[in-house]
């Protein structure tokens, strides 16, 4: 048995959860959640977000099909002619995926306005086989003889008719979802964080689809809608392409998480008050439409996917100036180069004992100075606090190092 991280009772039927839900291609699965609260979170939950007016519009031009195996419609219901309020309109979608509008019968209500020498029924062209059909009911309904009737057709002009339409957006139920996604991801990617008090709040309210308090007790950052919150991280994340991605990192805010669907929906989440969850890293999940894959990245994945290796420049000591001369005319030689153990580069002390065996490991605890404009290119600065050296390559000979630069360029996206 294990715990569910919904309901966080010991269950023994689990099944496979979609942090990100399969009607909008979610690839993202865990198996952390127990079998009824999978099918509550589908039903109360997950439906905000699914069937959310600017989700819908994407499942459409995307052409990204639901449970029921169709297309959704975003603008089904009932439309007006900007002109005529009283006709009624309906937009149908044709194969191609287009709108195409339909009028519905427009029937005169006789027992509002009685008939005088003749009444009018309007209907789309393509229902004009059905015209006999609709105007025998007519008279039926209303006692009048046929046979007195004379009807004539006339066709309108306006193939392409201006529409009027009221969509009603929400803009409170759908957090719901998008808090469901945040809460599972963290809980998989930092497992401790299932103990903390905020994500106990989290999953009961999940639990209880407890729309009333998601204002109340979690913290949403932004609309929704406003794309600015994802300024720090267009340097590294493509998010023009429209696939989903999850950025889960600690400040001194606390514990947050950005979720990006389809670009069309951009919010921050803080999951908690503790700032201690991870340091210098944070973890990117891109889930990707194209490919149907999902990646969860963190720092060092991320910035070896969108940045040059690190290379290494190193300001030396030298004892006299016939060091530095020698020094001068070995580094115009084609072979010149740092020595190098497994691809590392070790530090060592004045006798070439090794002292570190991965210089990274001594300037990772060193103060740091950044340079460069931080997104295209990366300098980073530190100044040694000890007496260390290199090798360099071909004499093999220690070098005293006094300060070292890492440079690295940025190469693309994720």
């Amino acid at each position: 048995m294990k715990t569910c991280i919904i309901c966080r009772k010991e269950k023994e039927n689990f099944n496979d959860e979609h942090v990100i839900p399969d009607s909008i291609q979610g690839y993202y699965h865990i198996d952390k959640v127990c079998v009824h609260c999978n099918s509550k979170l589908g039903t109360n939950i997950d439906h905000t977000l699914t069937n959310h007016k600017f989700i819908e519009f994407q499942r459409h031009l995307q052409n990204i099909k639901g449970k029921s195996g169709n297309v959704p419609n975003p603008l089904k219901g009932l439309h007006t002619l900007k002109d005529d309020p009283e006709q009624k309109v309906i937009l149908e979608v044709d194969d191609d995926g287009k709108f195409i509008p339909r009028l519905l019968p427009n029937i005169p209500d006789f027992k509002k306005e009685a008939i005088t020498d003749s009444f009018t029924i309007k209907i789309d062209k393509r229902d004009e086989d059905k015209i006999e059909q609709i105007v025998d009911k007519i008279l039926k309904r209303n006692g009048l003889d046929k046979s007195k009737i004379i009807s004539t057709k006339t066709y309108g002009e306006n193939e392409h008719p201006w529409l009027h339409s009221t969509l009603v957006i929400d803009t409170h139920d759908f957090k719901a979802g998008i808090l469901k996604i945040a809460y599972e991801f963290a809980v998989d990617t930092v497992p401790e964080y299932f103990n903390d008090d905020q994500a106990k709040v989290i999953s009961q309210i999940l639990l209880d689809a407890d729309f009333k308090n998601l204002d109340k007790k979690v913290t949403f950052l932004g609309s929704g809608f406003d794309k600015l919150i994802l300024q720090p991280f267009e340097h590294l994340i493509e998010f023009e392409n429209n696939n989903h991605y999850l950025i889960l990192f600690s400040c001194d805010m606390g514990l947050l998480c950005f979720v990006n669907l389809f670009n069309a929906f951009s919010i921050c989440i803080k999951l908690s008050d503790k700032t201690d969850y991870f340091h210098d890293n944070l973890f990117v999940g891109k889930n990707d439409l194209t490919a149907r894959t999902y990646k969860r990245y963190d720092i060092t994945q991320l910035l070896q996917s969108t940045y040059t290796p690190m290379s290494y420049r190193f300001q030396h000591w030298f004892p006299d100036q016939e060091s530095a001369n020698e020094f001068l005319q070995m580094e115009k030689q084609t072979d010149f180069g740092y020595y190098s153990v497994n691809d590392k580069i070790p530090f060592y002390d004045k006798d070439g004992k090794v002292v570190y065996e991965n210089i990274d490991d001594k300037l990772l605890s060193l103060p740091r100075v950044a340079k460069g404009d931080t997104k295209n290119v990366m300098i980073t600065e530190f100044v040694l606090d000890e007496e260390l050296y290199i090798r360099l390559l071909p004499s093999n000979k220690l070098y005293a190092v006094v300060s070292a630069q890492t440079e690295q360029f940025r190469v693309g996206k994720i």
